[in-house]
């Protein structure tokens, strides 16, 4: 329950707001809401589970969670090359980094993590972290970009400051694959079309960035009580059928930001009730950053946080999961570490008794 109750008032906020707020159906506000509830309905499965058994399963699986990086990757290379997804003008796959950026980042921390445990070789390292990470470079999505740099300096920070004598395994890891990266941007095609598509990230003349800005000043216009309450759940109707995305429809197209739709939809209440609990986990994982998965669960945490302050993330039940399950699993564990290290017993005084 430890896991599950720093949710609880999120979700009890959501409810409240379709109970009181709902501006449509019960189905339209439930599905604004879900934003609030989502947490809870990750948590509790979790918490059935103890935090040494979630570092059995991952510790044992995490050569899967690998596999699965490569196969996103194979399979975007597979869709460009039959023409099977549309392909930007610079040559690069745009859903590839929307929908499928954190898995490419998990299969790269795993391969990071089983190489800190000697499961692989620094070449094998090399070869099996090189394919999520070339991967970022068939994405036209800045986002993932911004994403995957913040994430692997903390991951490589963290490391660093964990670990006081440098490892010259990691060293020359570390060492090939920046010198592969800069070789693949600055001598490739695509590793340019990539240079220059994070270069446009803050340009205020770029269409995108222009309708996002716009979107995000219009998810903040809030009057009055809306401050507190937000402005309401099921202000726009769901038929739950499949149907075009519309841009015009901000249930659909959504801010580009989870945590101001989040204000938007539950106001202050509800952004600093899904705040406090992130800071909470935040701070349960931080304080065991030294065990090497704790250290790949926040890294993939960050990545995915930073993903939805960018993104509508938060709002649909695929995109939640990769933000509150390293989130909560994460936790777990490190709150599992911690609970033993402080059941060891003391080290005994080795001095001698004094007469």
């Amino acid at each position: 329950l430890r896991l599950v109750l720093p949710w609880l008032p999120a979700a009890a906020w959501g409810l409240f707001l379709v109970a009181t707020v709902n501006r449509g159906s019960l189905i339209s506000g439930v599905r604004d809401a879900m934003i609030l509830i989502y947490p809870t309905l990750i948590a509790i499965p979790v918490s059935t589970l103890s935090g040494d058994r979630l570092r059995e399963i991952l510790d044992r699986r995490m050569r899967w969670v690998l596999g699965l990086g490569i196969a996103v990757t194979l399979l975007g290379l597979y869709y460009a090359l039959t023409n099977q997804s549309v392909v930007t003008s610079s040559g690069q796959l745009r859903w590839l980094g929307s929908t499928y950026a954190a898995p490419l980042f998990a299969g790269f921390v795993a391969a990071l993590y089983l190489h800190e445990r000697g499961r692989l070789s620094d070449l094998r390292t090399f070869l099996l972290a090189s394919v999520p990470v070339l991967a970022f470079l068939l994405v036209n999505h800045r986002s993932a970009y911004v994403a995957f740099i913040l994430a692997t300096l903390l991951y490589i920070v963290v490391r660093a400051r964990a670990h006081r004598t440098g490892s010259p395994r990691m060293w020359r890891l570390t060492t090939a694959g920046v010198a592969a990266v800069l070789i693949v941007l600055v001598a490739t095609p695509v590793g340019r079309a990539g240079l220059a598509r994070l270069a446009s990230t803050g340009d205020r003349n770029d269409p995108n960035v222009t309708d996002r800005l716009r979107l995000t000043e219009h998810a903040t216009e809030l009057h009055g009580r809306q401050w507190i309450l937000g402005a309401g759940v099921g202000l726009y109707a769901t038929d739950l059928r499949n149907r075009p995305e519309r841009q015009d429809d901000p249930a659909h197209y959504g801010v580009h930001n989870s945590f101001i739709s989040s204000l938007n939809t539950g106001g202050l209440v509800g952004l600093l009730l899904l705040l406090a609990p992130i800071a909470w986990t935040m701070r349960a994982i931080i304080r065991r950053r030294g065990d090497p998965l704790v250290r790949g669960i926040l890294a993939v945490g960050v990545f995915a946080i930073v993903m939805a302050l960018f993104n509508v993330i938060l709002e649909n039940g695929y995109g939640s999961v990769w933000v509150w399950l390293p989130l909560t699993v994460g936790a777990s564990i490190a709150m599992a570490r911690s609970e033993q290290a402080d059941a060891a017993p003391a080290d005994p005084d080795p001095s001698p008794a004094s007469t």
